[in-house]
């Protein structure tokens, strides 16, 4: 008697269907048996053994460990990535290496500090090439600053030169190509 009822009494909403839908014939037999449209199969079940990736999404979880290592190879690789473009931008040639030999070769040495912004545009005029210039960073070395008379930064000093050139001058402040190319002798191209 009470399966005739439950025959003939109206379906229910089931949450899981579209609305206006009633549920198929055997869900309704099924009252007292809670569903649940979105609820996963459970991990070692059944249901993993039939499907692998259930099983594989399940071992993969984002744990810390998992977070922290895949952070640390990223920061792994653009450190190699940095490390490759400045090697490769070492290993490019400029216009201006030639010029900065020369001032080398002559002995003109640029005495500074990394916090002075004449310094920095100096440095930057001269691009890559500046790794050519003889450089004194005055804060690291300050004895050798008072031995060479800098009082101001920038300061490019020129060594006496038996050649001819200039005779222990010292130019003070931001300079550019153009003067120190007249100044030195050597040439810019």
């Amino acid at each position: 008697m009470l399966l005739k009822q439950i025959q003939n009494s109206p379906p229910e909403a089931d949450p899981c269907l579209p609305a206006g839908r009633a549920p198929p014939a055997e869900n309704i037999k099924m009252k007292n048996r809670q569903r649940s449209c979105h609820s996963d199969p459970p991990a070692g079940g059944e249901e993993s053994r039939r499907d692998p990736s259930l099983r594989l999404r399940s071992e993969l979880r984002m744990t810390p460990g998992v977070i922290f290592t895949f952070f640390i190879a990223i920061l792994i690789f653009a450190f190699l990535i940095l490390i490759w473009s400045q090697q490769n931008s070492k290993a490019r040639t400029s216009v201006l290496d030639p010029f900065a030999q020369c001032l080398r070769d002559k002995g003109v040495t640029m005495y500074g500090a990394d916090w002075c912004p004449h310094c920095q545009n100096e440095k930057k005029v001269f691009g890559s090439s500046f790794r050519f210039i003889p450089y004194i960073e005055c804060p690291k070395e300050p004895n050798k600053c008072l031995a060479a008379g800098i009082e101001g930064f920038p300061t490019w000093v020129f060594p006496a030169s038996p050649a001819g050139g200039p005779d222990g001058r010292k130019l003070e402040g931001e300079q550019g190509l153009e003067r120190l190319a007249a100044a030195s002798g050597c040439e810019l191209e």
